[in-house]
């Protein structure tokens, strides 16, 4: 599981130190948390609460406060998690809805690259078709959600949190928060083609999303319909409820 697997060895002491982390109480103030969280308009706030919520689940995964030294540096286990950046709101590859980032900046990562031919795909009904089930087997593939869901009343209130912001079983579009659980729900997936892409058919590709565009290129000629085959395959294997087609390729 992406993110995870850092705090592996963790699991156990979170799972006897928070028996009590989701009865009544607490799952009350988890459901608000929650909601704070995805009703959020603002990029500061929603990391803010981000990290409240890694914050918790870090203190509970290691059996001890995440605390800070006299130089302002996290100390003991949960410092060093702390440290390893494992509090993703998107994958490298998205560049959509993340503040500092754009179609300028994406269009870089291939120039870097020196990339003379491209493949661009489009994820179909994207915002439409994606459902409360799919991005929360998606979220528990990320911490600190992959630690919230192993309770059966964390999964139960994450699912809540989550039914406020679906019309209709699909994600409305021109909504603050919905293109930021796209790029949350995205990133294990972000992350396979991302990865598997480096080296495909004795090619090095690079791959970059912005929403529901994508955009794979190469330095040398490819084959496009094995590229767009992979894609598909991958949004199989997470069992994705849209699909992608084709705009259009090109060469420079």
């Amino acid at each position: 599981m992406v993110g995870t697997t850092m705090i592996k060895s963790g699991g156990n002491a979170f799972r006897k130190a928070s028996p009590n982390l989701f009865k009544k109480e607490g799952s009350a103030c988890c459901a608000f948390v929650l909601w704070l969280f995805f009703s959020s308009r603002h990029f500061s706030m929603r990391s803010f609460i981000f990290a409240l919520i890694s914050r918790m689940a870090l203190s509970l995964i290691c059996a001890e406060p995440v605390e800070s030294s006299c130089d302002g540096t996290k100390s003991g286990i949960s410092g060093y998690v702390a440290s390893m950046h494992m509090f993703a709101l998107y994958h490298t590859s998205a560049f959509a809805y993340v503040r500092s980032r754009s179609t300028i900046d994406a269009l870089k990562r291939h120039q870097r690259n020196e990339s003379k031919w491209f493949l661009k795909l489009d994820f179909a009904d994207f915002f439409g078709s994606t459902t409360p089930t799919f991005v929360l087997d998606m979220l528990s593939l990320v911490f600190p959600f992959s630690e919230i869901v192993k309770f059966q009343a964390g999964r139960a209130e994450l699912a809540k949190a989550l039914s406020l912001c679906f019309l209709n079983d699909g994600l409305p579009q021109g909504t603050p928060i919905s293109p930021f659980i796209t790029n949350v729900m995205m990133i294990a997936i972000d992350h396979k083609i991302s990865n598997d892409l480096r080296n495909f058919d004795n090619r090095r590709f690079v791959y970059t999303r912005y929403a529901d565009d994508l955009l794979i290129s190469c330095k040398i000629d490819f084959n496009k319909d094995s590229v767009q085959q992979f894609v598909l395959d991958t949004l199989s294997e997470f069992h994705a409820p849209f699909t992608v087609k084709r705009e259009r390729d090109s060469s420079t």
